[in-house]
């Protein structure tokens, strides 16, 4: 009986200490969630170069530096059209709390193994995404887009870098 007591309230103690940071752990978890079903619409315009729909999923800042024509060049360098990906990767690059509330969130999306129409296979296609941004909803969106062949050696980003 006494390790009952003892087991009570050492659960209530954890309980109490938790639930505050459950809150945190709930709103991470539905913006990460969001964020993989997105990505797959994501996918899906890029198979079908509808650069207005993506462009949607950009944050105000990253349009903000780009032109239109940029998402031409960005498809005319891919060889072929994207038809399909073997494995889809969330990560969470950082996240920051203010006074026990999320106030930024920063993921990546990997698509592994991306493929074309004519057989060419992007090692991945990677994207950042700023699922909350307090200071700054500007920020909130896709920040840029790039397809990999050989890992770093060659990439073909949207938007491109300025130099």
């Amino acid at each position: 009986m006494r390790y009952f007591r003892l087991s009570a309230i050492l659960v209530i103690v954890l309980f109490v200490f938790t639930s505050c940071s459950w809150e945190k752990v709930v709103e991470e978890d539905r913006l990460v969630n969001e964020t993989k079903e997105e990505a797959k619409q994501v996918f899906e315009y890029l198979k079908e170069e509808d650069t207005s729909s993506l462009s949607n999923f950009f944050s105000q800042k990253a349009l903000s530096d780009c032109n239109p024509e940029e998402w031409k060049i960005f498809l005319e360098q891919i060889n072929g059209k994207i038809i399909d990906y073997e494995t889809i990767e969330t990560f969470e690059n950082r996240r920051t709390f203010s006074d026990g509330n999320l106030t930024y969130l920063l993921l990546r999306i990997e698509f592994k193994n991306v493929k074309t129409d004519t057989g060419q296979v992007y090692e991945k296609m990677r994207y950042s995404k700023t699922a909350k941004c307090d200071s700054d909803p500007d920020k909130e969106g896709i920040n840029w887009l790039e397809l990999m062949i050989d890992g770093n050696e060659k990439t073909i980003k949207f938007p491109t870098e300025k130099e």
